[in-house]
């Protein structure tokens, strides 16, 4: 028996046509017994296996029971909405593909599923989504995340580009407004209170679980994206529901309404970006000598200046005469054969002829000069008068 599992028929099969009338006309046709007519019933050995496109499993939708068939590749297409009278759970459908080549790992989960499995799987999220405000408000936040698996890490390349106004729609249909982005920068901001955007949590809430918004979020944090934009649960169900304090819970939900309101503003502002003209941006190119090079040639030439002024002042004070005396010469002399005291000091004798000395006789000269001019003033200013004395008594 071939066991091949493909669509081709037999020789056999196709030899087994059906009847045909040559007059071709139901009305016309005799009713008489025929011949080479097909068997309604053939063995088993002789009948080649349908086709199998995919193998399902049913159950009672739990937590564990979720996660061992998801392990196996297997993914939920429907979902009850009413729950068992006797388990009070719902009741769920998982399949897994059969005719896509290459998807079976070791572990048997898939790689990547056909295009009729995404279909169907997309669609059922859909609804999901639709109705855990509704018929699964009651659905624990764990199951409900199994159960969608939305997307929580992305790549910097996807941040990057944010999400634009259009993937959030209101109630009316239409994208948020920019008021309502300003809200939400008012609350992320701690400048308002949640209940001023209370109504923009759904629609956030069902585009980021559709994959539309890139921003990356904690596992504490999309779960109480859920119940409170999907299940519409207040903010104490929220933190009983995950057994956390409501100040925590109110914190983590801030965090979470800052990364949305972040990849909204990144997309707005790429969208002016593209708008503005390419000249008023102006192009900026780098310096041929970097910054800490430029640094230090201007520190340099500072110093350089300042060395010079100082010079220039010293010059100008003449303090050269204050000048230490004596050479290398003269110390080395003073040194030898004698100890340095304890108070560290040592002095040298000055002699004849150095230039301090020089220097105190110009000082005396001077001196001298000054009050020669001034005794030969007073000389003549009293000649004059013993002159008049001498003809006043000679009158």
């Amino acid at each position: 028996t071939n066991l091949a599992e493909t669509d081709v028929p037999s020789q056999k099969e196709a030899n087994r046509a059906a009847p045909t009338n040559a007059d071709g006309g139901l009305l016309e046709e005799r009713l008489e017994p025929r011949s080479e007519l097909p068997p309604l019933l053939c063995p088993c050995g002789d009948q080649k296996p349908e086709r199998c496109h995919w193998i399902g499993a049913a159950f009672g939708l739990t937590d564990s029971l979720h996660k061992f068939w998801s392990r196996q590749g297997y993914q939920p297409v429907y979902l009850r909405q009413t729950p068992s009278d006797v388990t009070g759970e719902f009741s769920a459908i998982l399949i897994r593909p059969l005719d896509h080549e290459g998807n079976d790992e070791e572990d048997g989960a898939t790689q990547t599923a056909p295009e009729w499995l995404v279909a169907f799987n997309s669609d059922f999220r859909q609804r999901f989504t639709a109705l855990l405000g509704g018929a699964f408000r009651h659905v624990g936040p764990g199951l409900a995340l199994s159960v969608l698996a939305p997307k929580l890490n992305f790549n910097d390349d996807e941040k990057a580009k944010g999400a634009p106004a259009s993937a959030v729609r209101r109630s009316d249909g239409r994208p948020i407004t920019a008021h309502d982005v300003k809200r939400l920068e008012k609350y992320a901001q701690s400048l308002v209170d949640h209940h001023l955007v209370a109504d923009l949590v759904p629609p956030l809430a069902r585009a980021f679980f559709a994959g539309q918004i890139p921003t990356s979020m904690s596992y504490s944090q999309v779960a109480i994206l859920l119940q409170l934009g999907l299940q519409y649960k207040e903010m104490d169900d929220v933190a009983k529901g995950l057994g956390l304090p409501t100040p925590q819970v109110m914190a983590l939900y801030n965090k979470a309404m800052r990364k949305l309101h972040t990849a909204l503003r990144t997309a707005k502002e790429r969208e002016v970006e593209a708008a503005m003209p390419a000249g008023s941006v102006p192009e900026l190119k780098p310096h041929a000598i970097g910054l800490d090079e430029d640094l230090e040639d201007g520190a340099t030439k500072f110093t350089e200046e300042q060395r010079l002024k100082q010079k220039e002042l010293l010059e100008e004070a003449g303090l050269e005469r204050y000048a230490i005396a004596g050479k290398e010469t003269d110390w080395d002399d003073a040194l030898v054969g004698k100890k340095v005291p304890k108070s560290g000091m040592l002095s040298v004798k000055r002699k004849h002829g150095d230039g301090a000395d020089a220097s105190t006789p110009e000082k005396k000269d001077k001196k001298k000069d000054k009050k020669g001019d001034k005794g030969h003033k007073m000389k003549r200013e009293k000649t004059p008068k013993s002159s008049s004395k001498k003809s006043k008594h000679k009158a």
